[in-house]
């Protein structure tokens, strides 16, 4: 699918990044139903993480395997990339298009992270450059589903695809090593929980 041209009638942050993915790829076994309906404060899920991206990005696109049934209208759907597994289906399919739009980077934030706000993002896109991207990192590791690449780590993407490699700790690492992403510490681990079971839904705190 051709991915959406910036929106200028957006009321501009310090800086914006011309395209924000919310990855809602998963499939929300544990959670028993579809993760990014659950309601955090009054809100659907994907809304309040549409709007922290809106906040950084000019367009926002949704990457999933199929078009959600809750995908707002006029809101672009970006298929996962064909025979490739888990959330590196979702990124290569998200930075295909990118590549091909002509963008230098894409932020990505998966639909479960709902610590992750606005003033966080834009903390990432002020660490940019040109030539690098940034992840966010706890003492739990990477996080790759809260991180701007720079379309320069296509050709890793696409070489851990080829080679059947489907986690993703081991693919950002080898792009922190090239220098292609920068690392965002953060002092919290609860920054990047990851909301996957019934039993999390009740412990979450804001």
């Amino acid at each position: 699918m051709t991915l959406p041209t910036p929106n200028s009638g957006i009321a501009k942050a310090p800086f914006r990044l011309p395209l924000g993915v919310l990855m809602a790829g998963g499939k929300s076994t544990r959670m028993g139903t579809d993760k990014a309906c659950l309601v955090i404060k009054h809100q659907p899920l994907w809304k309040r993480q549409m709007q922290s991206l809106s906040a950084v990005c000019e367009s926002v696109v949704v990457s999933a395997p199929e078009s959600p049934t809750w995908l707002p209208h006029g809101v672009p759907w970006v298929r996962d990339a064909e025979k490739v597994e888990g959330p590196l289906a979702g990124l290569l399919g998200v930075m295909r298009g990118a590549t091909q739009r002509g963008d230098s980077h894409l932020l990505i934030l998966a639909v479960d992270l709902p610590q992750v706000n606005s003033a966080g993002l834009q903390a990432l896109v002020a660490r940019c450059t040109a030539q690098q991207g940034v992840i966010m990192q706890s003492s739990l590791g990477y996080e790759p589903l809260c991180a701007i690449y720079p379309v320069a780590a296509q050709e890793c993407m696409e070489a851990f695809a080829a080679r059947r490699i489907w986690k993703l700790q081991e693919m950002v690492a080898e792009l922190v090593e090239r220098q292609l992403l920068a690392v965002q510490g953060v002092s919290e681990a609860s920054t990047l929980f990851n909301l996957n079971t019934p039993e999390d839904l009740a412990a979450i705190q804001f």
